[in-house]
Parts: C-alpha cells; structure tokens; sequence
C-alpha cells in the first residue's frame, strides 16, 4: 500500500501494472474500462493451485478481488514440472480445455459471494481423464526458514517451500489433479465457521454468566 501503481500500455486492449493479480483487477475495472467487465479471469497461472495453497495465491486473490467488485470471476491455474532445471509447462492443456469449462461455468451462474477455481493438471490434452467438481484439500504445511550470510557477515533468510503431500480425500481438488483430472472448486467469500458460532456464543454466554 505505500508504493505507487506504474500502469503501461502494451499494445491495444493490453496493459501490464506492476503490482498484484489483485491490482491487476482494481486497475482494470477503477481506471481502464468504462463499464465493469462481464468476466474476470484470474490466470492462467503456471503452478496450480489447490488444497491449502489457495490461501496464499495472487491468483485466487484476483479472482476474490473481482468478486467483491460483483463481477463473475473465476482463478485459472496450470500445472507443470522443472525439467533440465527449467519450467516446463503444458499451455495446451488449458487452452483446450478452459473455453468450455469456463463456457458452463457461465451458463450454470455465480451466486452472489462465489467464485471458481479451476486447475488443469500437468499433461497433455489427450490425457485428460476427464473434469471433477471438487472440494478444498489438504497439504501438509512444508514452509521453513532458511538462514544465509551475505558478504558482509549479515544474515539473511529464504522462505523454503517443501511440499509434503498428505492423504488424498476423495472428491478434494488435489485427488482430481493426481487422477488427471480438470478440478472445478466452487468457493465462497464468506469464511465464517457457521457450525461454531452456536456453540461459541454459547461458551461465551456460559463464562460470562
């Protein structure tokens, strides 16, 4: 928030903003366009996302952010694999496959506070098993903090991502990815826990009392 946007005009119709997916989508819809958008599209991004991943994803957040502008929005990710030390990912897949995915999406609607989230998996289209309406998964959180020394003898630190994969739940979006399939993950803006709020409000009351 205390840097400046730097918007840039790359071609017609096509602009680049330094800042996030998140800016991306304020931009686009408070300054470029006239009327706000029929569509978002978030993506698509080369890594998927899915399981506990979504909390941490520019992607997703793109898709948020147009969401809480009322806008239809749906995050769009790929997956892929390093070879010879180089990403190495399957465009194709996506690009064959999202027009139609993104095509019922439309035709089936977006209640108010829900977006989609849809990744491909990493393989070619011909492979594709088929598409799964799936649920959030789970990971095993492998995030840790890694020191280092600069020149000066000053410490420094890498943030160190090492995912561990847990049990796949069937119907979970990383259960369809590892089956090959396209996940479809309807999510919603409102995180409250609803199952607790009774029991809570009654623990409070029973302390308080």
């Amino acid at each position: 928030l205390n840097d400046p946007l730097r918007l840039r005009a790359v071609s017609p119709q096509h602009y680049a903003v330094r800042g996030t997916p998140s800016d991306c989508v304020i931009m686009a819809v408070r300054r470029l366009l006239p009327d706000k958008p029929d569509l978002i599209l978030s993506g698509v991004n080369s890594g998927t996302n899915i399981a506990d991943d979504i909390s941490y994803s520019g992607t997703i957040a793109g898709a948020i952010e147009g969401t809480l502008l009322g806008i239809p929005s749906i995050a769009l990710s790929q997956g892929y694999e390093y070879s010879a030390g180089e990403r190495v990912v399957p465009w194709a897949t996506a690009e064959a496959l999202a027009p139609a995915i993104i095509g019922k999406l439309l035709a089936f609607g977006f209640p108010r506070g829900v977006f989609y989230n849809v990744n491909f998996p990493n393989v070619s289209p011909a492979k594709i098993k088929g598409t799964a309406i799936t649920v959030q998964g789970e990971l095993s959180h492998g995030l840790h903090v890694e020191e280092r020394r600069d020149g000066r003898n000053l410490p420094y630190y890498w943030l160190m991502y090492r995912r561990q994969q847990g049990k796949l739940t069937p119907g979970s979006d990383d259960a369809a990815i590892a089956a090959n399939m396209v996940s479809v993950t309807p999510l919603r803006l409102d995180m409250t826990a609803r199952d607790l709020t009774d029991p809570l409000r009654h623990h409070f009351s029973r302390e308080s009392g």
